[in-house]
Parts: C-alpha cells; structure tokens; sequence
C-alpha cells in the first residue's frame, strides 16, 4: 500500500498584482490531489522435471486517486490486472521452447460525468511461442510465433465524438538465423511477418465490424566477414513490403502496397567491454503501387555504444 499527497503553491509571484496572485493561487491548488495504490503480486515457479518447468505469476493493483478542487474532474480508480503462465522446455542440449499466456486487464472510471465518456476497459490475450534451436555448432536458428488480441470497451459510446468500443488483433512471426562458413565468414538473416486487424467492436454482442487490415513483410540478409577479432565488415540486403486492405460492405479490398528496399553496408569494431563503434550505410528505394509514394535516398548512420 503507498499513498501520495500533492499540494501545489506558486512561487516568486509577489510582483504580480493581487488579482493575478490569486488566480495563480487557485490554478495551482487545482492541481491538489491524493493518490492511493494497493498491490497485491503473486509468483510461482516449479521445475517439474530436469527439463520441464512451469511459472506462474499474477499482480493487481487499485489506485483511487482524488482532488479537493470542484474544477478539477481528474478523481478516479483505476484497476489493473495481469496473469502470466509460462512452460519451458530445455532439453539440455541444443533446443529451448518456451510458451506463455498473458492476460491484461486495465479499467478506468472516471467519477465525474464531466470525464465519464472516457471510462474504458482494455483487455490483452497474448500467446507467445519462442525457441532456440542450434542443431551443429556453425547454426543458430531463433524463431517466435505471437498472438495478440485487444479489445478496449467504452462504457459510454458517444457517436457524434466518435468514442467507439474498438478490437486489435495481430498475428507475428519472426525468425532470426546465423550460420558461420568458417571462423571468419558468416551469414546472418532476419525475417519478421506482422499480420493485423483493426476494427469496431461491439461487447454485449461480441460482435465486430473489420474496418482496416494490414500485412507487413520484413526481411534483412547479410554476409559478413572478421577482418580482426574487432573488426567486422558486413554487406546486405534489406526489404519491407506493407499491403493495406479496406473493407468495403465486409468485403476485404487491396487499397495499396508500399515497398522500401536497398542495399545496406556494415563496419562494426568492438573494444573494451564489448563496446562498439557501427557505421552502416544504406541506399533506399521508396515505391508505392498507386504512385503516391516514390523516392530514392542515401543514408549514413553513426552508432557508438560504450559500456563504462
């Protein structure tokens, strides 16, 4: 349990004329609050087997947070909520998958009717799916598959202020491999597909009405090649794709695609505690299929990560 108290004076005002000191004065005392937090978190883990093992954990919290001010409209409570249940397995040797299920659950109430068109209640569902998986020692491969569900639900929809209850769905998919030719020469490839849903939703029906629809396709290669234990030298490839659907009668119509594509160089050097300096440049071609986006440009970036 925490709890805050703000109060709020201003300062250096013995200048200002008395009107003005204490219109300054109540614009500040507005300001006053009291804010008090309850939390309760629970965490489990058991290692079911030598290569099994299970974790649960679930927190929730309640803030009541109240102002003194008849002007000020901010009282509210808000209650939030989250489980998490995880498997893992390891199998000891060269594969790890872990699964997880997070629940989320944050509603907002408003305690004046001033701000009541805002009370809402956001729900997450995401299921995640990683693994490591290293089947000779020159391949690294890393993969995740995520499902994600968001519906947010306003307890007051107002048409006219297009305050509307509204879902999000997504679907990714992202794989990360490394393969090594030798000590020296290696390849690296990122691959991500992002597929997600918008649209208006309706709870008490559990109905929904899809209103845009996107697929995003990104890919990075590079061959790279250690010139020093240092020095590092990669050249590469990268592009994305995003084709953008509308719905039209709950038909789903290809509106357009945008595609971003170019060639990419590298130079890293590491030094002292796994620091780095990191040059890339890159040249990238911007198109779109109904010509409202076409551009070619040139690009230089300089990173420089010190670990003290």
């Amino acid at each position: 349990y925490s709890e805050r108290v703000e109060q709020h004076n201003p300062i250096d005002i013995s200048e200002f004329p008395s009107s003005v000191i204490r219109e300054l004065e109540r614009m500040e005392k507005d300001k006053d609050n009291n804010s008090r937090n309850t939390s309760l978190v629970i965490e489990a883990n058991a290692n079911l087997t030598n290569t099994h093992s299970f974790r649960f954990s679930g927190s929730s919290s309640i803030l009541k947070y109240d102002t003194d001010s008849k002007e000020n409209f901010d009282d509210r409570d808000e209650l939030n909520s989250i489980i998490n249940i995880s498997h893992k397995y390891n199998n000891l040797r060269n594969f790890i998958l872990e699964t997880t299920f997070e629940y989320n659950e944050a509603t907002l109430s408003y305690l004046f009717k001033e701000k009541s068109s805002n009370n809402n209640t956001n729900k997450i569902y995401r299921l995640t799916s990683r693994s490591v998986f290293s089947p000779v020692n020159s391949l690294l491969t890393k993969n995740s598959l995520q499902v994600l569900a968001n519906y947010t639900v306003y307890k007051f929809e107002d048409i006219i202020s297009k305050v509307q209850s509204f879902s999000f769905r997504q679907l990714t998919v992202a794989d990360t491999t490394n393969y090594y030719f030798s000590r020296d020469l290696f390849f690296d490839f990122f691959g991500v597909m992002k597929i997600y849903e918008q649209g208006a939703y309706n709870e008490k029906n559990f109905s929904e009405k899809p209103l845009a629809y996107f697929d995003d396709r990104k890919l990075n290669a590079f061959l790279g090649y250690k010139l020093t234990e240092n020095l590092i030298f990669s050249m590469g490839f990268a592009h994305f794709i995003q084709r953008q659907y509308i719905y039209d009668s709950g038909i789903k119509l290809l509106r357009r695609t945008i595609s971003n594509y170019g060639p990419i160089g590298k130079i890293q050097y590491y030094f002292k505690n796994n620091s780095r300096i990191e040059v890339i440049g890159s040249k990238d071609f911007l198109e779109s299929s109904d010509n409202t986006l076409i551009n070619k440009s040139e690009s230089l970036f300089i990173n420089i990560l010190w670990n003290i």
